[in-house]
C-alpha cells in the first residue's frame, strides 16, 4: 500500500496563510496539515508516501525531511512544474510511475479526516471512496452518484437519483489504479488539463467497481477557505 496525498494546489482561498507557505503546511490547532497526515499514515503502518508539490515545493520537502517520522518512512516528491495553470489531474501524471504497481491511498492536502474513517477505508476488499450516509441536492464540493452499492459518477455539478456528498479519500485497487491512470494520460494528452481527475475516472467506472464507504457523524472536512480553517479547528 502506498499513500498519494495531492499537496500542489495554490490554496488562493486562503491567502492569508498561502501567500508565504504552501497548503498543505497551514497549521489546524496549531498542527501543520501535513504532519496530521504523516502522523496518521505511520500509524495505519503506510510508509510509502508520494507528495505531489507546486508552489513552496522546497518548504514541504524541507517539513518532511525534519519531521520525526520523516526517517522512518519512504516519502517522495512529484513536482508538478504547471500547478499554476493545471489542476491535480497533471500532478497525478506526473507520479505516473510511482502510482501503478500497488495498491493506492489517495486524498488531498487539504483533508482532514478521523483515523477511524483511515482504518474503515483500509478495511475495504475493493476500490472505495468515502461518502456521506446523507443524499443532499447540491454541494459546493465534490457530489457522488450511488447506485446498487457502487459509485456511478462522482463531480461538483452532477445530476443523479441517489446524491451523496464525497470526500476525496480514495482507497484503488493496483489494477484499478493503472485504469484510472491510463485515463488520466489520454485526458492530459488532449489537452483536458484543468478539470478533475475524477472527470477521467468517471470514464472509467463501468470497469472499476468503486464502493461507498459510508460516514456519518464522524468528522471529515477539506480546508479551503479561512471559514473552513475556524471550523476545523472546532473539531481537529
Amino acid at each position: 500500500m502506498k499513500a498519494l496525498i495531492l499537496a500542489s494546489g495554490v490554496g488562493s482561498r486562503l491567502p492569508e496563510w498561502t501567500a508565504k507557505t504552501s497548503k498543505v503546511l497551514v497549521p489546524v490547532n496549531g498542527i501543520p496539515l501535513l504532519d496530521r497526515m504523516l502522523t496518521q499514515l505511520h500509524q495505519a503502518g503506510i510508509h510509502d508516501v508520494i507528495i505531489t508539490t507546486g508552489s513552496f515545493a522546497e518548504q514541504v520537502e524541507s517539513f518532511v525531511a525534519s519531521h520525526p517520522l520523516g526517517s522512518s518512512m519512504n516519502v517522495r516528491f512529484v513536482f508538478n512544474p504547471e500547478f499554476a495553470s493545471t489542476n491535480y489531474i497533471v500532478s497525478m501524471d506526473y507520479a505516473r510511475a510511482f502510482l501503478l504497481d500497488d495498491d493506492i491511498l489517495s486524498f488531498h492536502g487539504d483533508l482532514i479526516f478521523d483515523d477511524v474513517l483511515l482504518q474503515r477505508i483500509l478495511a475495504t476488499q475493493t476500490s472505495s471512496v468515502l461518502i456521506s450516509e446523507k443524499t443532499i441536492t447540491d454541494s459546493k464540493d465534490f457530489i457522488a452518484d450511488i447506485a446498487h452499492d457502487r459509485v456511478r459518477k462522482i463531480g461538483v455539478r452532477i445530476e443523479g437519483e441517489n446524491l451523496h456528498a464525497c470526500m476525496p479519500l480514495y482507497h484503488i485497487k493496483c489494477d484499478d489504479m493503472r485504469i484510472w491512470m491510463e485515463k488520466i494520460a489520454q485526458f492530459v494528452q488532449r489537452g483536458e488539463r484543468m478539470c478533475y481527475a475524477e472527470n477521467a475516472l468517471n470514464d472509467v467506472l463501468l470497469e472499476i467497481a468503486l464502493k461507498p464507504v459510508f460516514y456519518g457523524q464522524e468528522f471529515v472536512m477539506e480546508v479551503d477557505t479561512p471559514e473552513d480553517l475556524l471550523l476545523a479547528s472546532r473539531y481537529a
